[in-house]
Order: C-alpha cells, then structure tokens, then sequence
C-alpha cells in the first residue's frame, strides 16, 4: 500500500527546476562541521589513513556522518539539494529518514526549529530534493544535518537566483568542541531523524560544536583510536563503548588505557573526561561486572589525583516510569531515550564549560 496516495502528508515532495545560485561543498560560504571532506572519499569524520589502521569496520564506518552538518545563512525562499550517496542504511529498527535522510533546521534565537526532512529513494544512490520556506524574504540561519549512517560523497545546494547566502557562525568561538566515542548509541541509533542523538540536543542546549566518533559494534578502544582520540583537541571528552566490547575482561583491559593514553597528551592533560556505562537496565549477565570496570577507571584516576574526571551510571540514564520505553528493542534508544540521555548528561557537561 502506498500510503502517500491516501494522505498527502506522506508525499515525498519532487524538486522544481529553480535556477538559481549553485554551489558544490565544501566552499565558501558554508561551514562543515563534525567532518570533513576529501576529494576521493567524500564526507567522512576522521582520516581514513587513520581509520584504516584501528579496523576494517571503523574504516568503513568512518565514512558514515552522524554529526556532520553544514552551517549556513540565506534569504532564499527555497533550497534544493543534490547528493550522491553511494551507500544508504537501510535497518528494520530504524526510521530510514534518521538512518539515511538530510535534516533542515532553522536557528531562531538559540533554539533548533525544524523545517524539512529530505529523504533519499531507497534505490539509486542519488537524493534529489527540495525545501520551500513559507515565511518571506527574510535572512535566516540554518543547520543541514548529514544522515546518521549513510555516506555521503558529493552535496550541491541550490537557491533561488537572487538569493543571497552569507556565512553562519553558530557555535562559540572560545569553546573547544565536544567529542564523543563510542558505539552504535552514540553514533544515534536509532534516532528518528539526525538531530533527534543526545549530542545534538546538548550542543544546542550549550551552544557548543561537537564531533560524534559513534562506530556501531566497532568502538573496541584499540591502540591506534586511543592514540587519535588523545590527540583531538576537544572541551571535553565523554566516552561509552560498554557495548562493543566483547566481555567485561576486554574491558577491563582496554578501558583504563583509554583513559590514560588520552591523559598523556599534553594537550589533553587536563581536559575535562566523562565515562558512561551502557544506558539501560538491560538484560546482559555481565552488566554489573562492566559496569564495576568502568567506574574502576574513575575511581582509580581520582585516587592518582585526577580531579577532572566524571562517572554517570547508565543505569541512571532513563527513568524507571518510562525505562521500557526509552529504546526500540532493549538496546538502543528511541527519540525518548535520547532526549533523558541528552538531560542527564548535559547536568554535568554544562558544569566543565
């Protein structure tokens, strides 16, 4: 049953001929944030020469763009959007508009509003869409949200011939980017719609950047990752992989040494460090025993002195009247388990600014 023949709201809007202003990103005026591009590997989060070098699936997942926006300004009433995307997500436990479709937001003193969301065809690897602003000529800024795990190889942008478009500085400038490792949660799974994962809410709570080193089933804290992550220059650094790691003895091996590679970066000496067990009461047999290890590596780094160091229990994360509904299939959270995430961790964020 095609349901858009039924009720119109359903519809995916086709894109109109506009002829307009045209640009292939990255270019001026837009800003990348949460990435970056290379001519030979599209959009993607860390350098693949690095990637390569942890493991195949942080390689290929390194090309996938949960927190990659483009940052922009425009009086134009419409903006139409060609992207190739060679490799689209397709999940059954995922909305394929979170997983694999562009989100639109216009900022309006501070606050994320939502305009559209601009969906891929399943088939093909091109998305051709279209956005009409109803609200007149008027300078607006705008956040375009990359999909959460799909690749993007090429984006162009199209306004109206006499728009104009103007540069967006969103986030501020004397503040570091938060950066966040860890596993298909924190890569937003599954999140309805990009800018629905708990690092989104929380950088337009503090008005802070962020950069997402979410790897679904590959954050496994191997040496060459601890080694990039420690060499990220960040506001602070929040960490979760209780997931990925295969056992609570690989924790426990690799968890500590997480903390201490990061630690031995002089420029990360003393940046504020946030460690969080796997959110959820989730039935897992070793869950106490990963959960000990991860507040191990907190209590043993206060005891050497380390005062900026921070422990949130994921058993804490969702609250107990509604934790059977925070998640799509016990595991990863929906639109509701993301936003008690986003909460409890922004209450400590918000203090290391």
């Amino acid at each position: 049953m095609d349901i858009s023949k039924i009720d119109k709201n359903f519809e995916i809007k086709q894109a109109t001929e506009i002829n307009g202003n045209v640009f292939n990103l990255p270019c001026k005026p837009f800003t990348i944030k949460g990435g970056l591009h290379t001519q030979e590997d599209g959009f993607i989060r860390m350098p693949l020469n690095v990637a390569k070098n942890v493991s195949d699936s942080v390689l290929t997942l390194s090309s996938v763009t949960p927190g990659v926006r483009v940052l922009f300004s425009t009086d134009s009433s419409v903006m139409k959007i060609y992207a190739k995307m060679p490799s689209k997500c397709i999940m059954h436990h995922m909305a394929p508009v979170g997983s694999m479709s562009f989100t639109l937001v216009e900022v309006i003193d501070g606050k994320e509003c939502f305009v559209c969301n601009l969906v891929p065809p399943q088939e093909g690897d091109d998305l051709i869409g279209q956005c009409n602003f109803f609200r007149g000529k008027k300078m607006r800024d705008y956040i375009l949200y990359f999909p959460l795990y799909s690749k993007v190889s090429s984006l162009r942008l199209e306004f109206d011939s006499d728009s104009t478009v103007c540069e967006y500085k969103k986030y501020r400038e004397d503040v570091k980017p938060i950066l966040y490792y860890g596993s298909s949660i924190t890569g937003g799974g599954c999140a309805s719609k990009a800018n629905n994962c708990y690092q989104a809410y929380i950088s337009e709570w503090l008005n802070v950047d962020f950069m997402n080193l979410g790897f679904s089933g590959a954050a496994k804290a191997e040496p060459a990752m601890c080694e990039y992550l420690s060499n990220v220059d960040c506001s602070v650094f929040v960490y979760d992989y209780d997931h990925n790691a295969p056992n609570a003895d690989y924790l426990e091996q690799t968890h500590y040494k997480l903390y201490k590679t990061f630690r031995s970066n002089e420029k990360n000496k003393n940046t504020p460090i946030v460690i969080i067990s796997k959110p959820g009461e989730y039935i897992v047999k070793d869950r106490v025993e990963r959960a000990t290890v991860i507040k191990n590596t907190y209590l043993k780094a206060l005891s050497e002195g380390d005062k900026n160091v921070y422990f949130i229990d994921g058993i804490n994360l969702f609250p107990d009247k509604v934790r059977d509904h925070c998640t799509v299939d016990g595991i990863h959270p929906n639109d509701l388990g993301f936003y008690y995430m986003a909460e409890k961790i922004y209450e400590v964020i918000k203090n290391l600014i």
